[in-house]
C-alpha cells in the first residue's frame, strides 16, 4: 500500500482584473488573471489568463528565483503601482503587478540557505521581475551591508535589494498585506512577516525602483 501523498497544485489562488496588451494584440484590454503557488508541490508561482470562459486558460508566466524561492505557500497579491517610464524617467506609467512571498523552507536562522527569505514584485502580465528584497549571506553578493539592518541597493541592478541583517534570515511563507492608503487605485505599502516573528513594512509609492 502506497501511503505517500503526492503534492501538486496545492497553493492559494488570487484573481483580479488587469489592463494589459495580450500577445498578438495591439491595444490593452481588461482581462482576468489568476496567480497561484504550489505550496508543498513546488517552489514556483504561476500566472494565467482566464478571461474567456469558453476556451482553455492561457498560461502567462512561471516565476522561480534560483537563490531565494522556497515552497510557494502564500497567496499572491495582484494590484497596480506607479513605476518610472523607461523611455522618460521624469514620467510614470501604470504597472499591474503580482507581489509574491519568498516561500517556506526549514532553514530559519541558517545564513547559508537563502531560500524563502525574500519578497518579489513582478509584472502581472509577463512575470518579469520589477523589484526584489532578499536575504544574502554576509559573504554574499556585491552591495550587501555589514549586518547593520539596513537594506542596500545592489550596485549592479536598481530593482534588487539585499541584506545580511539577522532579522531577515527567516523564510516568508505567508501572504502579504498590500494597502492602497488613499483609495486611488494604486498600492503604496506592503506589510509582511517572517518565521522569526519579525514584521516589515515596504513603501512602494516612489515610482523609482531604486528607492
Amino acid at each position: 500500500l502506497d501511503v505517500e501523498h503526492t503534492y501538486t497544485v496545492d497553493g492559494r489562488i488570487a484573481a483580479n482584473d488587469i489592463y494589459y496588451e495580450k500577445p498578438g494584440d495591439s491595444v490593452n484590454t481588461w482581462s482576468t488573471i489568476l496567480a497561484f503557488g504550489l505550496r508543498r508541490g513546488g517552489n514556483a508561482f504561476y500566472g494565467m489568463d482566464i478571461t474567456k470562459v469558453e476556451t482553455k486558460p492561457t498560461p502567462l508566466w512561471k516565476y522561480n528565483d534560483a537563490a531565494h524561492s522556497g515552497h510557494s505557500w502564500g497567496e499572491p497579491v495582484i494590484g497596480r503601482i506607479k513605476v518610472q517610464d523607461p523611455n522618460d524617467i521624469s514620467s510614470t506609467i501604470d504597472q499591474w503587478v503580482a507581489i509574491l512571498p519568498g516561500g517556506f523552507e526549514f532553514n530559519s536562522d541558517n545564513p547559508n540557505d537563502t531560500r524563502g527569505k525574500a519578497v518579489f514584485v513582478i509584472d502581472a502580465a509577463t512575470g518579469a521581475l520589477i523589484w526584489k528584497v532578499a536575504y544574502s549571506t554576509p559573504a554574499g553578493e556585491p552591495g550587501v551591508p555589514d549586518g547593520s539592518g539596513f537594506l542596500t541597493d545592489d550596485s549592479a541592478d536598481d530593482d534588487l535589494f539585499l541584506t545580511s541583517a539577522g532579522v531577515f534570515n527567516y523564510p516568508i511563507p505567508s501572504a502579504l498585506l498590500a494597502v492602497d492608503k488613499d483609495s486611488n487605485g494604486f498600492l503604496e505599502t506592503i506589510y509582511f512577516g517572517n518565521l522569526g516573528g519579525h514584521l516589515f513594512k515596504a513603501d512602494l509609492s516612489d515610482p523609482d525602483p531604486g528607492n
